[in-house]
């Protein structure tokens, strides 16, 4: 071979290697950087899916048959939105859901879920929670009206027919130091009750009914505020017939000389509301011993107007206090409205997955 073309030939030789090297050390670094940038999103999604959504709840209230407490509540729905850090429910729509109606079943503490879905915390954003019973579905609003998701809900006609009502919301990001969130549920119904006092001790006292009349009920609904307790009802319907409450009287009175007329069925659930011109109707009978014979003193019913501002809030717990006279005297009224709620009950969390 001549001499010229053998160095010229190896010089094709060494550039070819050369550029054969350079190739694989280029596609080396490429591959790197694929590499790297594939443990990095491996990294952010690993992170996210042991991130995985528990739910926590606490139901507050005493432990009576008709209402929903910590022990009795087995089950409810949670939506949920993923939404900015900053969302403002009045100028933006919430969106499609994240968690749309998925249901809980169990137990404060032990809680699960039908089906191989699991929910993840999002990095960078909140998710924005509702709670609500199982039987409900939750109504976004549309772009036409913006604001918080509401309920359809029916109270009803009876005391035997009517339930508890109790609904969450939270927003909230991860919590630093677990995957839990815990959601405080409250009653937005109002829980009524009453109790009476014997004007005279010495007549015998036998109350039969006790009803409300010219409130609102029916057909209503419910919107979420960020503080459930300070959302809204629509106005309701007319209830011509009223409600009954039921009544057990109670076999000793309180420390005030009142007996308590709370039913083991519950108290009456109805709709948070303006009541002023609302009327109470009681029917009773008193009697008492005259020379070996028991003598009737007054039967039949009375009825009390409830004064002006007089008014049903969300959550709010309100027992009337009737003094009775033993003829037809009118009756007396006192009334105590405290908060449903009390603070007795404390979070208990699900294990972490």
């Amino acid at each position: 071979m001549d001499k010229k073309k053998e160095i010229h030939t190896n010089k094709n030789i060494n550039n070819l290697k050369k550029h054969t090297i350079m190739k694989k050390i280029l596609f080396a670094a490429v591959a790197a950087m694929a590499i790297t940038g594939c443990s990095q999103n491996e990294e952010f999604e690993n992170a996210a899916q042991k991130a995985e959504i528990n739910i926590g709840t606490i139901v507050k209230g005493t432990s009576r048959a008709a209402e929903m407490t910590n022990v009795n509540f087995g089950s409810f729905k949670v939506s949920s939105f993923i939404v900015a850090n900053d969302f403002d429910f009045s100028t933006t729509l919430l969106g499609s859901p994240y968690m749309d109606g998925v249901e809980y079943t169990g137990k404060q503490g032990s809680w699960i879920t039908s089906g191989d879905n699991k929910y993840y915390w999002p990095v960078g954003k909140n998710v924005q929670f509702f709670g609500y019973p199982s039987a409900l579905t939750l109504v976004n609003p549309t772009d036409a009206a913006k604001g918080y998701p509401t309920l359809a809900f029916a109270i009803g006609a009876t005391s035997a027919e009517q339930t508890d009502l109790v609904v969450a919301a939270k927003n909230t990001a991860k919590p630093a130091d677990s995957n839990t969130v815990t959601l405080d549920f409250k009653h937005i119904l109002a829980k009524i009750n009453f109790s009476y006092k014997p004007e005279d001790t010495s007549f015998t006292y036998t109350i039969t009914e006790i009803k409300i009349t010219g409130v609102k009920g029916g057909n209503a609904t419910y919107t979420y505020a960020a503080d459930v307790a300070v959302g809204t009802w629509s106005t309701g319907e007319t209830v011509a017939a009223g409600y009954t409450y039921p009544i057990t009287v109670a076999s000793t009175a309180d420390a005030s000389g009142y007996f308590g007329l709370d039913s083991p069925d519950g108290s009456l659930m109805l709709l948070p509301q303006d009541v002023e011109g609302a009327q109470i109707v009681i029917k009773y009978k008193t009697t008492k011993m005259v020379n070996s014979a028991n003598e009737t003193f007054f039967d039949g019913s009375k009825t009390v107007t409830l004064s002006k501002d007089s008014k049903w809030g969300i959550g709010n717990s309100i027992r009337y206090k009737l003094t009775l006279p033993a003829g037809a005297d009118k009756i007396d009224i006192a009334t105590d409205v405290k908060n449903w709620e009390d603070d007795n009950d404390k979070p208990v969390t699900p294990d972490a997955n």
